[in-house]
């Protein structure tokens, strides 16, 4: 089986280290020096991807988006089982840079 970010439409061209479409995310470091530091493949196209796949820590969102998602109580029930259905909060911009 591939891996979720060769699913997105950005992947051939996509420069971000820290994808969270990689199944490594939680591990992945976003360095100030990367050509790419933010995710620019809209939410709802990595969500739609993220449920195709359960090795992803997040399905698909940012660990910002996620938060943001679970502080305002939006996150659905049955995530534990990797299915995330579209989320419908505007998240804050993923800002944890590496120096």
């Amino acid at each position: 089986m591939s891996e979720a970010y060769q699913e997105c439409s950005r992947y051939q061209r996509c420069a971000v280290n820290k994808c969270p479409l990689d199944s490594n995310y939680k591990q992945m470091l976003t360095h100030k020096g990367d050509a790419e530091r933010k995710c620019t493949s809209p939410r709802k196209k990595r969500v739609e991807i993220g449920n195709e796949y359960d090795d992803l820590a997040y399905g698909g969102l940012t660990g910002n988006e996620y938060t943001a998602l679970s502080k305002f109580g939006n996150l659905p029930p049955n995530l534990a089982n990797g299915v995330i259905p579209t989320p419908t909060v505007d998240a804050p911009i993923e800002s944890g840079v590496q120096a």
